[in-house]
């Protein structure tokens, strides 16, 4: 019984994006120069101009995923005060 409570549940994700892409809720895209899927609402649309600026901490939850942050802004983020002085860039 402890040995069947340990066991980590099942990530449903997938499952849940594959479901809303069937019912299509979701719209799978695709974005020159990424390898993964993406999605789309079916009600978004692009806005004809952006105005928006942002200042992101280094432990902004933004920048957790560091293959997200390379995949979105072509840059490979590293919290160099934890990188030790001869091999920061």
């Amino acid at each position: 019984m402890a040995a069947n409570r340990r066991r980590r549940a099942k990530p449903i994700a997938k499952r849940l994006v594959s479901e809303h892409v069937e019912e299509e809720r979701l719209l799978l895209v695709r974005v020159d120069g990424w390898k993964d899927p993406a999605y789309l609402h079916p009600k978004a649309h692009s806005p004809r101009k952006v105005g928006a600026r942002a200042l992101v901490t280094p432990f902004d939850s933004l920048v957790w995923e560091r293959d997200r942050i390379a995949r979105l802004f072509g840059i490979r983020y590293t919290i160099e005060m934890y990188t030790p002085k001869p091999k920061r860039t």
